[in-house]
């Protein structure tokens, strides 16, 4: 030591600068940690076969909310949670951690989601609320038209402005195509627009299913079939259209 005094003390200041900045940085790691914990906690209650649906939601809740008070990044951990609830089929969970994500990003992209989320937990306020929302976002996007429509036509209710908005959203499609010169050279897209045509005929079929015209909806289901026949919704809706319009047929 007397030979490098300069070394040592350099290798000295060194461990004392280390032990400082993991004292620093120690209660943020332990923080991560410990919010880890309590999201893989909650994913396994919700995966957990021991209790009633009802008692692993509250139990997985408990731990979700852990996990986003610790959470460095609290955006990133509702995604997390909300994605996690989904693949597990809690759809109100999925939408109740959905809407704290939404209050930190009022994207359009995420109030499509959380109108999403809410056709699957069948909430009709607020999958309204939200896609109505989306539809004041960007009027000219026939996506949400096209999203809320269909779900007033699978509950049978609100017929009148489902069919108002498909009709909408079709119109809106079609003025989004390119000119045919163009869209012949961007086969790309052209094949883009055939499915996004697709997807209206099937909801307006379903629709005219509905409302019982069946002959206006046969035509709408059969050509969303031809462009999409392995699509397991519209094959659904085409072979139940089938079936209810084989006795008029016979009759006829």
């Amino acid at each position: 030591m007397r030979r490098y005094p300069l070394f040592w003390l350099s290798l000295a200041a060194a461990l004392c600068s280390v032990a400082a900045f993991y004292r620093l940085l120690a209660p943020e790691v332990a923080r991560t940690r410990r919010s880890e914990l309590a999201f893989r906690a909650g994913l396994e209650h919700l995966r957990s076969l021991a209790h009633l649906p009802e008692t692993r939601e509250k139990l997985a809740d408990k731990e979700f909310q852990t996990a986003c008070r610790l959470a460095p990044n609290r955006d990133r951990m509702l995604r997390r949670i909300t994605a996690a609830c989904l693949a597990e089929h809690f759809y109100n969970q999925a939408l109740y951690y959905a809407e704290k994500r939404l209050a930190l990003d009022q994207s359009y992209e995420w109030v499509m989601y959380c109108g999403h989320l809410a056709y699957l937990a069948g909430d009709v306020e607020k999958c309204t609320k939200y896609y109505e929302q989306a539809i004041d976002m960007r009027p000219r996007d026939w996506t949400p038209y096209n999203a809320l429509g269909y779900f007033y036509a699978d509950l049978g209710i609100k017929l009148d402005r489902a069919e108002e908005l498909l009709t909408t959203a079709l119109a809106l499609e079609e003025e989004s195509r390119p000119p045919e010169p163009i869209s012949f050279l961007l086969r790309s897209f052209g094949a883009e627009t055939r499915v996004n045509r697709a997807m209206i005929l099937d909801s307006l079929a379903w629709l005219h299913y509905r409302q019982k015209r069946l002959d206006q909806a046969w035509r709408e289901i059969s050509e969303a079939y031809r462009i999409l026949p392995y699509d397991p919704t519209i094959s659904y809706h085409y072979d139940e259209i089938k079936r209810a319009c084989a006795p008029a047929h016979r009759s006829a």
